[in-house]
C-alpha cells in the first residue's frame, strides 16, 4: 500500500483547525504522521508507535498478526454483514476499510 504522508499531513491540518489557544485539534494525529515521515521507505518492518498514558511505546511486528483462526472469523462476520454487499472478488482493502478499522477503532 502506497502512502502520501505530505497529502495525509495536509489533510490532517486542515482537519485538525484550532481550539482558540493556538493548538490543534488533534495533535497526536500530526504527531504520529511527523513520526511517520521520519521512517524510512523501504527496508524491514519497523515497530508500530502507540501511545499509552501519554507515552509513546513500540509494538514489534511479530505482535501484528492475527491467528488462522481469527482471520476465518472476521471473514465470516463479514461475509455475513447484511449492511454491507460482500462479494466474492472483495478485495483485502475493502476487508480492512469496511470491517477491520471500525472494529478495532480506538482500541490502541
Amino acid at each position: 500500500i502506497e502512502v502520501d504522508l505530505e497529502e495525509q499531513t495536509a489533510a490532517a491540518l486542515d482537519d485538525a483547525g484550532s481550539d482558540g489557544r493556538g493548538e490543534t485539534k488533534d495533535e497526536e494525529e500530526l504527531e504520529r504522521l511527523e513520526m511517520m515521515r521520519q521512517l524510512p521507505s523501504t527496508g524491514m518492518a519497523q515497530p508500530q508507535r502507540i501511545k499509552v498514558d501519554a507515552a509513546w511505546i513500540d509494538v514489534k511486528p511479530q505482535h501484528w498478526g492475527i491467528s488462522l483462526l481469527q482471520f476465518r472469523e472476521l471473514l465470516d462476520e463479514a461475509q455475513s454483514d447484511e449492511t454491507k454487499t460482500w462479494r466474492s472478488d472483495t478485495t483485502v482493502a475493502v476487508l480492512v476499510r469496511d470491517y477491520v478499522i471500525p472494529k478495532t477503532a480506538k482500541k490502541g
